[in-house]
């Protein structure tokens, strides 16, 4: 069994020695991996640290009263990273080791309520994929070379000639694209436009609207399928028959509340969107989920 004392000592007066902070932040040691009778030396080396100054080590021995015994028993060890490895691990396994005791105490619900259990259980993987998730940087210029492969053919079309002339249209994978304007500049009416278009194409498309209702939606979505501009409504109508063109809407009023990620990723999912019109982001509830599905082509 690992002396999880003895261990976080280790590490910490290492570092001192060391003059090495950095050894934490290259194995995504955080504040929280260390246990509370610790935290106290933790926060005093790091206020050093940051300083890009470190205390003499017999300082920190004198000020958390370390017998000197000790100190030598937990400076034998040299190499930091191994110890940020177990320490690592050790978190890792003791917060595991938490979220399912917290399952535990909900079985019940797998009788009376399994949907609500899944959702819980759904929660859990979450949080403990987030625990032992370390950020990594990326090569930028890695592959940069299929960037000159984009088949053109394989995109959306805007609807725009001209922005289409400068961008080819929007790629298929995980676009993202922000209309930021002053209210009245059209933001609503280009993005219905966007998603007619791929329509017509024959993209399956997804519209949330946080202010207009369905009728409303219609209303526009019409105007925006009119061939030219003396087209009547019955025009516009006949031609979305013609292209059979796919446009799903989700608005407060089916949700009874406002949008959160989730409900746009359930709604990329089961309806299998290539896009999705979101009108406007402000009026989503932000719930601080994270995608965990591949959004094909998304446009805010």
């Amino acid at each position: 069994m690992i002396d999880r004392d003895r261990l976080e000592k280790s590490l910490l007066l290492g570092i001192v020695r060391d003059s090495n902070w950095n050894v934490l932040i290259l194995h995504n040691i955080t504040r929280d991996c260390f246990s509370f009778a610790n935290l106290r030396l933790y926060d005093y080396i790091k206020e050093f640290a940051q300083e890009g100054n470190y205390p003499d080590i017999r300082i920190v021995t004198n000020v958390f009263e370390i017998p000197d015994e000790l100190v030598r028993e937990y400076l034998q060890v040299t190499n930091l990273d191994e110890l940020c490895d177990v320490l690592h691990n050790e978190y890792v396994k003791n917060q595991l080791e938490y979220k399912i005791g917290q399952l535990n105490d909900y079985q019940d619900e797998m009788e009376t309520d399994p949907v609500r259990y899944i959702d819980r259980l759904s929660k859990v993987v979450d949080e403990v994929k987030q625990i032992s998730y370390h950020t990594k940087s990326v090569d930028l210029f890695a592959n940069i070379e299929e960037i000159l492969k984009i088949d053109k053919s394989n995109v959306i079309s805007s609807g725009f000639k001209e922005l289409d002339d400068k961008l080819v249209g929007f790629k298929r994978g995980e676009e993202l694209v922000v209309l930021a304007g002053r209210t009245g500049q059209g933001k609503t009416w280009m993005g219905l436009k966007f998603a007619m278009a791929s329509a017509f194409a024959g993209n399956k498309v997804g519209i949330y609207s946080g202010e207009m209702s369905m009728q409303q939606l219609q209303e526009r979505m019409l105007c925006c399928a009119k061939p030219n501009y003396t087209s009547t409504q019955e025009e516009a109508l006949q031609v979305i028959k013609e292209k059979n063109a796919f446009v799903h809407c989700l608005t407060q009023k089916e949700l009874r509340r406002r949008a959160t990620v989730s409900d746009i990723e359930e709604f990329i999912i089961r309806d299998n969107l290539d896009m999705v019109v979101i009108d406007q982001l402000s009026l989503m509830e932000d719930n601080t989920s994270k995608p965990r599905y591949s959004i094909k082509t998304t446009i805010w």
